[in-house]
This record gives structure tokens, sequence and C-alpha cells, in this order.
């Protein structure tokens, strides 16, 4: 897999640096709600906590997260975003081969590989709403699976009861994307995940919660997985200032709430603007974002990517994801005025190719 392959949304950076224009990040799939104002102030006060190291075992936040779920603490690892949960996860276990369903995150192969395994890829059909059959997965040492899946948008909801009996030593589901969901309709296996040492499950703050730049994330497994992850994480990898804040904004019931009511709504209003387009495909998603297909011909990704970048709008080209090709880009569901903006767009693009 080259380098392309694993190129991600977000890096508005890059895009400053070159364009020096302001964008509009269509591309990242982050809570558009942004960090509440009260914790931006409160994470202010904290601030001179920095002069002292941070809690190694990050022990306050596992501990407000096993109360969030019902668990014990001991079932939980702080990790550096998700990815570090990853990547810590395939260094521990170092399958021969691993199971991967395609499209998923890029970065799922990218782990696998750096440990010399070998990647069995399990294309996801279009024509079955890119949703997996369980029953003919390849058999594997491991298991690596979105749920909800990126950048596809929908998740298995009710079979993820049937993860447990696959025929794999180790199943690492990937739940970035589940807090999009109200809790009591999560189809989570984080309670199966502590008590079997063959889940895992990951989950980060990065999406939902808004925290991307301060890097926290978790996963939940059995306790002898933890202990075991614990002797191979780099000690301090996360922050004072990520574990602060990801507790304060744990603890905020009314943004949950408010975010999971403002993005269902915002999700359901872009996805139906876009699908009056006639040359456009949406797919059915639970999350924050929408996999969409060009029908134009005339139009690929990179040129409505291009386009619409030209307008100060970065969506994501998704012709770099294994099982995908240069019809298809995903677009992060944002607030009413910037959604509107990017329909008017694309239909102004899709209207001069005609």
């Amino acid at each position: 897999m080259d380098n392309l392959s694993y190129l991600h949304g977000g890096n508005i950076h890059e895009i400053v640096r070159d364009k020096k224009i302001k964008v509009i990040d269509f591309s990242a799939n982050i809570n558009p709600l942004g960090i509440p104002e009260k914790i931006k102030r409160d994470l202010f006060k904290v601030f001179h906590q920095v002069e002292h190291y941070p809690d190694i075992e990050s022990f306050e936040l596992r501990r407000q997260i096993a109360n969030y779920w019902d668990i014990n603490h001991e079932n939980i690892l702080v990790t550096n975003g998700s990815v570090e949960g990853l990547y810590l996860l395939m260094q521990m276990y170092r399958p021969k081969n691993v199971c991967i369903p395609v499209p998923s995150f890029t970065e799922y192969e990218r782990a696998a590989r750096l440990i010399k395994s070998t990647v069995q890829k399990f294309c996801l059909r279009e024509r079955d709403g890119f949703i997996p059959d369980l029953d003919v997965f390849k058999k594997a040492d491991m298991l690596v699976i979105g749920n909800p899946n990126n950048p596809t948008g929908n998740y298995l909801r009710d079979k993820t009861n049937l993860l447990e009996n696959l025929p794999f030593k180790n199943i690492i589901i990937d739940e970035a994307f589940m807090d999009f969901e109200e809790k009591a309709l999560q189809p989570s296996l984080i309670q199966i995940a502590c008590k079997t040492d063959k889940i895992t499950v990951l989950r980060t703050f990065t999406k939902f919660f808004c925290l991307p730049g301060l890097r926290v994330g978790y996963l939940v497994s059995h306790k002898k997985n933890i202990k075991r992850l614990q002797q191979k994480q780099l000690p301090w990898s996360v922050n004072y200032l990520a574990q602060t804040a990801a507790r304060m904004i744990l603890n905020d019931n009314g943004f949950i709430k408010k975010s999971i009511k403002t993005i269902n709504e915002e999700r359901k209003y872009l996805a139906g603007q876009l699908q009056s387009i006639n040359s456009i495909k949406v797919f059915p998603s639970v999350t924050n974002f929408l996999l969409i297909k060009i029908l134009n011909k005339n139009i690929t990704s990179k040129i409505l990517r291009n386009a619409l970048l030209n307008k100060g709008i970065i969506i994501r080209d998704c012709s770099n994801f294994r099982g995908l090709n240069n019809q298809y880009v995903r677009i992060a569901v944002r607030n009413r005025k910037e959604n509107s903006k990017l329909v008017q767009e694309i239909k102004e693009v899709m209207s001069k190719s005609e």
C-alpha cells in the first residue's frame, strides 16, 4: 500500500499553507458544535498544571469512563487517540494474518502491515449497502472492523451479537463514530469486551467530543489484556490537558444531548438536499458524515474536490480507500449555513458539467 493511500481528511494546515485561504472543512468528521465555551474557560483556568507530569495511568479519566459505561476502570486503557490503541493491539497480538473489510479506515491496514501481517481484504459491496455479511468473512487470526464504518457511515446494528462467535482469535471493533447514536440505541460491544479476552473496543474523544487536537481516546477489553497493553504503552502518552478536557466534556450531558439532536437533524437535511441533485447518490448513514457517489461521468472525485477547494470548501476524496474509486467522496455534516453553502456549490459544479 503506497503512502498516498494513507492520506486522511482534516489536513487544513497544509491547505492553508498552500492556498492561503480560509476554508470550511467538510473532510474531517468532527462535531460542528465545537467545544463548549465553559470547558474552554475551565481548561484555561487549570493550564498552569502543565508544569507537572500528567497522571501516567489517567486514573481519574478511566474512572469517569467506567462510570459512564457502568464497567470497571480496570477494563479501560486511555490512549493518545484511538489510533494508538489500534497500534498497541497489533504490537501485542502480532497476528500472522488480519481480515479487514474494505472500504474502511486506512490505518487498519497500515497498522497490520507495519508488523508484517498478511492483510486479507473482504470487499463490502455497494449493492449490499456496504454492510458486511458476517457469515462469509475470511478466516484469519484477527478481524478489524469499524462499527459504524468509515467511510460508508453504516453499522451492524442487530448483528453485533454475532461477532463474538466468529472464527477469529482476536476481534477489534472500532466504535469511533458510535457516540453519534443515542446511548440507549448503540449496538456497542463494550459490555461484552469486558468479559472476554477475544474482543477489544476502540473509542475516541476526537469525533463526537470534538477534541482532535488533544489526541485522547480509550479502549475497553478484558482486564488481563489491559495489563499487557499497559506494559507496551509509552509513559505519559496522554497529556494533562487531554485528560482534563475529556473528563469535562464527558460529564457535560447538555452538550451530549444537543450534539446528537443537532447532528441527526443536519444529517437528514444535508442528505435530502444532496439527494435532490440528479448526479449524486447519497448512502444511508448513522454518523456525522455521508458517503457520496458521483454519477456524472464528467466529474471525478478529484475534479469535485478541486472545484470546491477553489470556493474555500474541503471535502474528502475517497479514491484512495480500498474498494472505492474516483466516483466517491465523503462529506462531513456541519451547521445549517455551511451545509447549505456546500449544497449550492456542488449544484453549481454539477450544472456546469452537464
